[in-house]
């Protein structure tokens, strides 16, 4: 305006005059002479409708401040600069710079205005002028991180000579003006890494003619139209892009830029529009994301595990869309800063019903591990059978994949929990732990079946050799107890050796383990065999029939005149009485070779052993007693026969055959 503050009212006039959010445009301004026919130029070009001179009132400045038009059908912003060298302003050429500086740096073209006889004149052509306009936008477009790049687009400077009268040829004027640019050029300080670059590196130069205004009005006008179509048809936009803001935040870019300009003129301005896009990407971050946040219980509402990846899915991806369409035309590196701290906010909105997803999932893969985990234990009653190791890392693998599938169905793509899952104490981890926790169980539980199963089969091995031993009571009983119950031991503790192997639960220190146990419950079965045994009344029975077997051979025994009784009953009795300390006292061991700890276990106390040695000595008595009698028996039938012998053979004959016992045997045969 014309005391140097910036229109509020440009925004509303930008979106009035329909340019749409996001779409191209462009901006053309015009600098010059005050009363050089700017405005009219531009109302003739553009259509637009700036206030114009009036010569009848005098050469006075008719434009103050800069002035925002638009082209008539095109996207084109129209920027009225005050004219130099005002008289009005005189004061406060300062001003000049500013605004010239301003149009620069907002154009994609700007129009130098001047009439043709200035062509040349240093002074009169604002050639000064123009020297701290490069000058300076150099510096600040170019002299920041970038230095030494190439520019990406190249402002068009378009010096208008008015006034053409023929005299001088256009390419001749042109030549001019390019000569004394480039000497302000070479002239001017360049920021370091663009001194030794050419003025076409930076800015493209043209010129265009045009008749005298008032001499040649018709001819004046057919050549602006001319050099309008030039506009309309986009041929001097063509390799310049578009803005660096979108049409909304044009405004807020030139009024942030005309402040910045106003208090200090050394400002960068590429940081000035960063700093508009930081603005207004993160006023639509925050807009968008309210706008999410209304819409999540309906969203919520609608999704189950079937349908949660392609919803949540297409939710962000119209976030995606809808934000970039509002922040389009702004710094494209802000954005999308913006953007992704937007995605970054919306993704935990979402992440607590992904989460319940992924525990019920979880939990519904663990249960169905342990039920087939428990499926794979053998019944109570049954001896484990090899092959767990390989089946329960089967159903584990079987378990991580089933859950890995059903995380890849429900987590959409972009999400930033797949990868947390997998951390410590994560889902996956969670599974795992499961997973070692129940297996480590299952086969604690198999390894205490097969203990049991072992246990059964020893005693199953064991138990009857152990009956037939304690029913024949031989001497050697003891040395066949220990041979029974070491080779069972054995036999029992390699067939568990092969299963906890196949369990993976078999180490030297378990095997150790394992056959102390089973040797421990072998012990406990020969202890309670023998003690049921010591303990029934028939021991003493026992010992008697030993006695008997060894003494009448169970009354079958005939006891003849040269036979000794005692010396049979004491030999016979010894054996008796040797069949109840064989279950006096246990023999599993040899002496001093029982385990660490153990002490034979005694089955017959002192006084019932007295007890039982006393009846037993009761009972074997009377065999004594009638042995005796039969022998004495066989003694007196023994005298008959030898008397009969001498009546009939004679004393002599008698003698001869007693003393030469093969004819004693052949008469007895005959």
């Amino acid at each position: 305006t014309s005391d140097m503050t910036y229109n509020d009212e440009v925004a509303d006039y930008i979106e009035q005059k329909g340019f749409h959010r996001g779409g191209k445009f462009h901006v053309v301004g015009i600098i010059g002479g005050q009363s050089s026919g700017k405005s009219t130029l531009l109302n003739k070009m553009f259509g637009t409708r700036f206030d114009t001179m009036d010569s009848k009132t005098g050469r006075k400045q008719t434009t103050k401040g800069i002035w925002c038009g638009v082209a008539q059908g095109q996207t084109t912003l129209v920027l009225d600069v005050e004219g130099t060298d005002g008289r009005e302003k005189e004061e406060q050429k300062a001003f000049e710079g500013k605004s010239a500086l301003f149009c620069l740096a907002l154009t994609d073209v700007m129009m130098i205005n001047m009439w043709m006889h200035e062509v040349g004149r240093f002074n009169a052509a604002n050639l000064p002028l123009l020297k701290t306009v490069l000058e300076v936008h150099m510096r600040l477009l170019h002299g920041g991180e970038d230095a030494g790049a190439s520019p990406t687009q190249r402002p068009l400077l378009l010096f208008v000579l008015r006034d053409w009268d023929g005299s001088t040829p256009v390419e001749s004027l042109r030549e001019t003006i390019e000569a004394d640019v480039t000497k302000i050029w070479n002239e001017i300080k360049k920021p370091e890494g663009h001194a030794g670059k050419p003025l076409e590196a930076f800015f493209e130069l043209q010129c265009e003619t045009l008749p005298h205004f008032v001499y040649q009005k018709d001819e004046w006008a057919e050549r602006v139209v001319e050099v309008s179509v030039r506009f309309s048809s986009g041929e001097v936009f063509e390799g310049r892009g578009s803005k660096d803001v979108p049409a909304e935040g044009f405004s807020a870019y030139a009024e942030q830029l005309w402040k910045a300009i106003d208090v200090d003129g050394d400002l960068d301005l590429p940081t000035q529009r960063k700093m508009l896009s930081m603005v207004r990407c993160d006023a639509k971050r925050k807009q968008h994301h309210d706008a999410f946040v209304r819409g999540l219980d309906a969203l919520v509402a609608s999704l189950e595990p079937g349908n949660f990846r392609d919803k949540a899915e297409s939710a962000l991806s119209k976030l995606d869309s809808d934000f970039w369409l509002d922040v389009s035309g702004y710094d494209a590196a802000v954005a999308k800063d913006s953007m992704a701290k937007l995605v970054g906010d919306v993704w935990p909105l979402l992440q607590e019903t992904h989460d319940g997803y992924v525990r019920a999932a979880r939990e519904e893969e663990e249960e169905r591990f342990a039920a087939a985990l428990r499926d794979l234990l053998p019944d109570d009653e049954d001896m484990p059978k090899g092959g767990f190791s390989a089946q329960a890392e089967e159903l584990s693998d079987k378990a991580r994949t089933s859950f890995r599938d059903t995380v890849n169905k429900l987590t959409p793509a972009g999400s930033p929990w797949r990868e947390r899952m997998h951390d410590k104490e994560g889902h996956f981890d969670m599974l795992e732990n499961h997973i070692k926790r129940e297996v480590a169980a299952a086969k604690k539980t198999l390894a205490a079946q097969v203990q049991a199963a072992c246990n059964r089969l020893l005693k199953t091995s064991l138990s009857p050799k152990l009956v037939e031993l304690l029913d024949v009571a031989a001497p050697g009983m003891w040395v066949g107890i220990r041979r029974a119950h070491k080779q069972t031991v054995s036999e029992v503790s390699d067939r568990m050796k092969v299963i906890l192997t196949d369990v993976g639960m078999w180490s030297e220190s378990e095997g150790a383990r394992s056959r102390a146990s089973l040797q421990g419950f072998a012990d406990i079965l020969v202890n309670d065999k023998v003690s049921d045994k010591a303990a029934e009344a028939s021991l003493l029975d026992k010992a008697f029939n030993k006695f008997d077997l060894a003494f009448n051979r169970s009354k079958q025994r005939t006891w003849r005149l040269w036979d000794s009784p005692d010396k049979e009953f004491d030999k016979a009795s010894t054996i008796g009485l040797s069949t109840l300390y064989l279950f006096e006292l246990s023999q599993l061991y040899p002496q001093g070779e029982w385990p660490k700890g153990a002490k034979p276990p005694i089955y017959i106390e002192e006084e019932r052993m007295e007890k039982l040695k006393s009846d037993y000595d009761a009972r074997i008595r009377p065999e004594l007693a009638w042995a005796q009698v039969v022998r004495a028996s066989s003694s007196t039938h023994s005298s008959l026969i030898i008397g009969c012998l001498v009546l009939v053979l004679g004393w002599n004959e008698l003698l001869f055959l007693l003393s030469n016992p093969l004819y004693l045997i052949m008469l007895l045969l005959a």
